[in-house]
């Protein structure tokens, strides 16, 4: 009989050898992380109370800024300002009067009461302070994340109160988490995806270049302190920065931390992104040191 070569045996997939590929492992680990999806964690009584007070005194803080009123028109209108004239605020007393209402505001936000009235109004108010300050022909970002907040949690506080009334006439529309829960939570999601938008329009307005071009740093940081000491004539402001000093002398220092930087914020949902602290809370811990380090070194 001539001979005749036997069929080899079908092939195997991996998985049927035992033989799985690490991004196999490496998406299940992650399917298994998000499991429990990104929800609202349950917030002592204590934690919202020391939240509350933290945040009031930022916001008193810029409140207490007299810079913004010190404009006498808005060459520039950005925002609300292309609706509504601004420059009210550089009247006489305006300054002393929302300054004043910072206080109040804040204080009955800290004592916790009445926070669908009093949310509305410092968000309103801080809104108008500094779309005036931004409507001057430049940009200063350093407390729109300060507005943010604030509105997110006007938004909250009537989303809540609205889902509360439904749930007192159907059991199953009230939600399973009191108010301070949802304050913490979304008040933190507003901070890690701002952090996610701020990594995306860097690459976007540089054009890819922005963690190459870090190493300009140690000039724009010593250029923002001397834009400080010729504005208030601080003497403190007059120094050279030890960190543009320090960026100076060590060449890769700044591509560094701006690429650790920019990984670090531009992920908003991977455990090693900003956002995972909204499905951990020790993450959201970790990354909050992170970037206070972050900025506290005078990075972008």
């Amino acid at each position: 009989m001539p001979d005749t070569a036997l069929p080899s045996p079908p092939s195997l997939p991996p998985a049927a050898t035992g033989e799985v590929s690490l991004w196999r492992r490496f998406t299940a680990a992650l399917r298994r992380w998000m499991a429990g999806g990104f929800v609202p964690f349950p917030v002592h009584r204590w934690e919202w109370v020391l939240m509350r007070i933290g945040f009031a005194a930022l916001v008193m803080h810029t409140f207490m800024d007299w810079h913004p009123f010190k404009y006498a028109s808005q060459p520039a209108p950005v925002g609300i300002a292309t609706l509504v004239d601004l420059s009210f605020l550089h009247r006489p007393g305006m300054f002393e009067f929302f300054r004043g209402l910072g206080a109040v505001g804040l204080t009955i936000y800290i004592l916790g009461f009445g926070l669908r009235f009093v949310l509305p109004v410092l968000a309103l108010a801080s809104t108008m302070i500094y779309t005036y300050s931004n409507s001057q022909g430049f940009t200063h970002h350093g407390v729109q994340l300060v507005t943010l907040v604030l509105i997110g949690q006007t938004l909250v506080a009537w989303w809540w109160w609205w889902k509360q009334r439904q749930g007192a006439r159907d059991v199953a529309s009230a939600l399973p988490l009191p108010l301070q829960c949802y304050m913490v939570y979304y008040s933190t999601g507003i901070i890690a995806f701002s952090y996610v938008i701020s990594a995306v329009t860097k690459i976007t307005n540089s054009k890819g270049m922005w963690v190459l071009n870090a190493k300009y740093l140690c000039i724009e940081i010593v250029k923002s302190q001397r834009l400080n000491y010729y504005g208030d004539l601080d003497p403190s402001q007059k120094m050279d920065p030890p960190v543009a000093v320090c960026s100076s002398s060590t060449r890769w220092l700044p591509p560094f931390f701006s690429a650790a930087a920019f990984s670090l914020s531009v992920s908003p949902s991977w455990p090693c992104g900003t956002g995972s602290g909204l499905h951990h809370r020790r993450l959201s811990h970790r990354h909050a040191r992170i970037h206070l380090v972050d900025h506290g070194a005078g990075l972008p």
